[in-house]
Parts: C-alpha cells; structure tokens; sequence
C-alpha cells in the first residue's frame, strides 16, 4: 500500500510505503527499477503484448535505484519488498483513489501505474488490472456520455470527420468540431468575459474547486449562472435561476460503475416539491429553446447513446439491464456484454509502457512556507457535505479538523482542538486541530466537507497539464496564531495573482434567497 498517511488499510498491509506527498512517479519508477533488477517482470506477457519495452528499461538504467526512492522519501528496502510482492507470479490487481490524479503530474502517474500492471503481466487477466476508485458513483458513466470537452458520447473525438459524419445523421446537425473547455478553463473565461452563462448541475463548485478566490469571481460575474441542485448550496447563492433536482432514487435511470457496469436505477419515491428528474429538466429546456426532443422515458435516451455509439452500446437497452445490468462494450443486442477488457489484446493492439521523469513540485521547497498539506474526505461525510452535512452523519464528524503530526505540534506549541491560522500562498483559513500519527511529520492533512473550514481557499491554481486537474493533494503552506477569522481570506502573498478579486466575499445572484425558501421547502 501507497500513501502519504497511515490511513486503516495499513493496518493489513504487508508493506506500507508512506511516500512524499506529489512524488508518484517517483515511487513507481523505483518499483519498476526493482522488477527489471531483481527479474520480476513477465517477459512473454511483454514480449506478446507491450511496445516501448526497451526504451524503459535503458531509462530505468540510467538511473540508481536511490535516485528514485531519495525523491520519493522511502526506503529502499521497503520498496524492494514491494516490488517483490508485485511479481511474485499471480495477477495483480492495481486500486487507486483520486490522489493519483490530483498532482501536476496525474497524468503521469497513472501512466506509471500502470506500467507496473503492463510489467507484472496483470491487466487483461482474471482478478488483475488496474482499477481507479473514483470520487462518485457515476463518474465512468459521465465519461462514457462525453462529459470531457474533447470528446463525444463513447470517447469518439469531436473532430474526426467519420463520427462527425454519424453523429450529423442522427441528431440532424454538426456538433462543434473545436473541443469545448475544462471547469478551470471555464471560470477564466467568464472572468474575462468570453463566458457569459453557465449551467451547473450537482456541483457545488464554489467550495469544492480550488483557488476559490477566482472560482468566486468567476461566477460573479456571470451574466446568467443557471444551478441545478438538491439543496441551497455555496454556489446556488450566485445563481440567477436555481433548478430544484431529484435525487438518485427519486428518478428513473442509469449508473455505470468502474467496472464498466451500466446499472438500472428505479424511483423509489417522488421528488418533492418542484423538483425533477434531471434527463426531463434538459428536455424540456431544449423543448423551450425549439428543438424538438422527443423523449417519452429516459429509455429513450438510451437508444439514442446506442445509435450515437454503437461500438460500445450498440447492444445496451433498458429492457437488457437486468440485476447484473451490462458491461461495455456491448455492440450488439445479443452481445452478453464485457466482463473484462485486455484479455487477449488490448483495445489499441499492444501496451505503451512509458518513460517518464518525476518532475519537482510547483509546491514542495516553497520558501517560508515549511509544511505540506494534504486535502481530502473523510469516513462520515460526502465530498462537501452538501448532503451528508444534513444527515445524522454530522454527529459523528461535526468539523474538518486538521490533522498534524505530534512532533510538528511541539514545535509549534499546538495541543488538541486549539485553533489556528493555517496560510499559503494563495489563501488563509482558521481550523482546529488534531494531533495525529496517521501523517508524517512535515505533513498536514485537511478534509474539506464544511463550507466554514475553506479548505479550498488553501488551494492553488496548479493543475496536470494534460487532464487540466486541479492538484488538491500539494500544498505548501505555514501556521500561525489565529487573529479575526474573516472566511475565505486571501494570502497576503497572493495578492498580485491574476484575476484575484479584492476578497473572498460571496456576491449571492438576485434568486438566492428566493430559491433558499424554495429548496428549504422541498428538503429537509
């Protein structure tokens, strides 16, 4: 097991490497060093099914093994151990959560992984592969619908001409061929105006994204914010027009789990209120704009996807998803679906081993700021809390605390629950703290569930180059006596960063305290 804390997994780990905070590639470089040394890599599985083979292995040659652990910050023993669990014959399955991906360097470490499930011979193999742990229960199917901007629903590219042509032929017009923006990309443009709406579904982002300054400028300024929400949230309270949405179990539907799993889900109540389902509130907007969407059932949305991509869901009809639902791909409607991918090639032909540097850290060696912050959840609550913050969970995790290593309390003369301003060069906040062994000393680890906390005015604007995600899981930052606690206060160090507006402030919009009744009324 990998991870910068000592979370309850370690507990039944064989080997626990609690590596430097951002330093993934790293980390598995050295793993990978070892199987090349120590003769652990299955070399038919390579020699069959993987390209780039040598070109890794001279990299890996070039340099010591200490190269790659002294940046990782473990020992080289304890990843000698590792690597030899990893190939010691059997398949392995490869579990990772999201702080794989929230580094400047997310891409890059997912590529590493999974270099080790290519070198280990795991991935296409029963009980094997490489399995992401992702933040919600939908995240695959969001995917899978073309929620990222360069690509249509199935993972087709906006741009190839041939799905350009398809997609014409049954929706009647072209979709933009340039792709679209990223959340971040999003909230720049309506900073400098290129962006003058935005509609926002389930997402609270003024208290979930980072560098939260801008994120609340961002949508102050936009001319229409449209928010589409359970409850009245941080980012409800900007809106112009705020939706009230069913939940999960108050609509019919679909998820599809990292399994590639598409799963029915059935209303087990009504909505409340005015709220509904989400399929029928995009509907009914494209209705009300002219267009002529014809969808009797969301069903009927599902035989569109499998018209639109038939590689995938050529085969999958809500008729079809029984108990076990069905596994993409499924292109045809007696196709038994997928249960495993890879098996006897992969889908690109042969495996791309990559050859990749560990790059510094925008974060780490930060001058005057000593500490490294962590940002994440916790067991009781809910990414932040909108929903579990209104349940009996609250009782049992009633504020985000900041966990800190006995040794840096002594020598900041800190004891439990006593509170203090914790700074970094892009934002202040006050919390409370609570010793803990389960982070390294240097190490501080801060959920981000209550609004009050502003854990994500902590963050900056750093983000994977390529994925554009924002890096949650690497902060320098400092401590100090608590002084006023005004929310969401901005770093004095920061203050010349672009398009940082003069303070944290929210500017709720016009229908704020309109649809705060509204949604009180609905939910309680």
């Amino acid at each position: 097991m990998a991870d910068p804390r000592r979370i309850e997994l370690a507990d039944y780990a064989d080997v626990h490497l609690q590596l430097k905070p951002g330093a993934n590639v790293a980390l598995f470089n050295a793993l990978a060093w070892v199987l090349f040394d120590e003769g652990l890599v299955d070399a038919a599985y390579a020699a069959e099914r993987l390209e780039g083979f040598a070109e890794l292995q001279q990299f890996l040659a070039r340099h010591a093994l200490t190269d790659f652990t002294s940046t990782a910050g473990v020992e080289p023993q304890q990843v000698r151990a590792a690597a030899r669990i990893l190939g010691a014959g059997g398949p392995v399955l490869f579990v990772h959560g999201l702080g794989l991906s929230e580094l400047t360097q997310g891409t890059a470490s997912v590529k590493a992984l999974c270099n080790l499930g290519m070198l280990t011979g795991s991935i296409g193999r029963p009980g094997g592969g490489m399995l992401p742990l992702r933040g919600q229960n939908n995240v695959q199917g969001s995917a899978d619908m073309g929620s990222m901007p360069n690509q249509l629903t199935g993972y087709q590219p906006v741009g190839d001409p041939e799905v350009r042509r398809h997609v014409e032929s049954i929706w009647g017009e072209l979709p933009p061929a340039e792709p679209g923006l990223t959340i971040p990309e999003m909230l720049t443009a309506a900073v400098h105006g290129r962006i003058r709406a935005l509609w926002i579904q389930g997402e609270d982002i003024a208290q979930s994204d980072p560098f939260q300054q801008h994120v609340r400028n961002a949508l102050s300024k936009l001319e229409f914010l449209v928010v589409q929400e359970l409850f009245m949230t941080e980012t409800a309270r900007y809106a112009h027009l705020v939706l009230p949405a069913a939940g999960a179990l108050e609509q019919d539907g679909t998820f599809t789990n990292g399994e590639r799993r598409i799963q029915r889900v059935r209303a087990a109540v009504p909505p409340p209120g005015e709220a509904r389902p989400d399929w029928l509130v995009a509907r009914d907007v494209a209705r009300a704009f002219g267009r002529d969407w014809d969808y009797p059932h969301p069903g009927a949305v599902m035989d569109e996807i499998a018209r639109v991509a038939p590689r995938l869901f050529g085969g999958v009809r809500y008729d079809r998803l029984g108990a076990d639902g069905l596994q993409w791909p499924c292109p045809s409607v007696d196709h038994p679906g997928t249960p495993q991918v890879h098996q006897a090639a992969f889908l690109r032909g042969r495996g791309q081993l990559s050859v990749i540097e560990p790059l510094a850290n925008p974060e780490h060696d930060v001058a005057g700021f000593p500490y490294t912050l962590i940002t994440g959840r916790v067991l009781n609550h809910y990414n932040v809390g909108t929903m579990t913050r209104r349940t009996p969970q609250s009782e049992l995790t009633d504020a985000d605390r900041l966990e800190i290593h006995p040794d840096d309390a002594a020598r900041e003369a800190l004891k439990d629950n006593d509170r203090v301003r914790i700074c970094s060069t892009w934002g202040c906040t006050h919390v409370t703290v609570r010793l803990s062994p389960r982070v390294s000393p240097g190490t501080f680890f801060l959920p981000f569930h209550f609004p009050e906390t502003a854990t994500n005015q902590l963050i900056g604007p750093h983000a994977d180059p390529d994925s554009k995600c924002p890096q949650y899981k690497v902060t320098a930052v400092r401590l100090s006596p608590p002084v006023e606690e005004p929310r969401g206060e901005i770093a004095a160090e920061a203050v010349a960063a672009p398009d940082r507006p003069s303070n944290g402030d929210a500017h709720p919009g016009p229908a704020a305290r309109e649809a705060e009744r509204n949604l009180a009324g609905a939910r309680t």
